[in-house]
């Protein structure tokens, strides 16, 4: 009996500990986080320009609807579709096959390692900024050295097809490291048992990467493709600084920033920012039914 009230104090004593851990934790989530994000659902059916709170007016779902009639930020859900999805297909593809071959024996792994996640931790705004230097059009490095060659200098943020490029460029090598490492991490994972019975039954090399790695991989590729949903839709910095008002180039998050801080219009912008927010909630659940994840 003694014991059995000893076990009960015991678990009393956990669950309060637990609860004091997690209390400031709801607390500050529900600050920084919760609270936000009912307030731009809330801004997103009125109209304001950001500056008076009696200057608020209810404008129902104006907002939603003037977002897919507006051809300007129709265009920027089309760039934004277009480069993401290209940004996600190089990205994953590319760091897939470099993760295959750093999982073979090959010396200086972690130097490797180190060199592709560099990109990771150099700040976007830094190497968007580096890259301009190179490819403005005016008095570019590129072009400087094209002209001292006799060559015509190239438009390079001027002509919508190598805009885009850049982005996409900056975007993928940016974005790689991060998924070589988680596609390394899975790799990793994979029990050593699947490809000695491969090797028993006599499958060759590509066999075990269709049959055994990639299933394997269905729970890690899932992760990758929802946090690089996430990524493709908040690309700014290389927009912002190399497209410079480019409206071939304009993107989600950049329509954002220009209808909020720029126009004034925090309605539209945080109708922007719902939609989005729902497109990401949509994509997670969609990778979580196709690979079975349960949440």
């Amino acid at each position: 009996m003694a014991s059995a009230v000893k076990i009960r104090s015991l678990n009393r004593h956990k669950v309060r500990f637990a609860w004091g851990w997690l209390i400031p934790m709801l607390i500050y989530y529900t600050i920084i986080a919760v609270l936000p994000i009912a307030f731009a659902v809330i801004l997103s059916f009125t109209k304001w320009n950001g500056v008076r709170f009696d200057q608020i007016k209810w404008v129902g779902f104006a907002n939603y609807a003037n977002m897919f009639k507006d051809k300007e930020l129709s265009g920027m859900f089309a760039n934004t579709f277009l480069m993401g999805g290209l940004i996600m297909f190089f990205t994953v593809i590319l760091s897939f096959f470099v993760a295959l071959l750093m999982m073979l024996p090959i010396k200086l792994k972690g130097f490797f390692r180190t060199v592709w996640y560099i990109p990771c931790v150099v700040s976007t705004a830094v190497v968007s900024e580096l890259v301009f230097t190179f490819i403005n059009p005016s008095d570019g490095v590129i072009n400087t050295i094209l002209v001292g060659m006799g060559k015509a200098p190239v438009m390079w943020t001027l002509r919508p097809g190598w805009l885009k490029f850049w982005i996409i460029f900056i975007s993928v090598w940016k974005g790689m490291g991060g998924t070589i490492i988680l596609f390394l991490a899975g790799m990793s994972a994979v029990p050593q048992e699947l490809y000695e019975a491969g090797y028993v039954d006599g499958v060759n090399k590509w066999q075990k990467l269709i049959h055994i790695t990639l299933p394997c991989l269905r729970q890690m590729l899932a992760f990758i493709i929802i946090t690089s949903s996430m990524g493709v839709l908040s690309i700014f910095e290389p927009v912002q600084l190399i497209a410079r008002d480019q409206p071939s180039a304009m993107v989600i998050m950049y329509g954002i920033y220009n209808e909020a801080f720029v126009n004034f219009n925090v309605g539209m912008g945080s109708a922007m920012s719902v939609f989005v927010l729902a497109l990401v909630i949509a994509v997670t659940l969609l990778n979580f039914k196709v690979t079975r994840i349960r949440i």
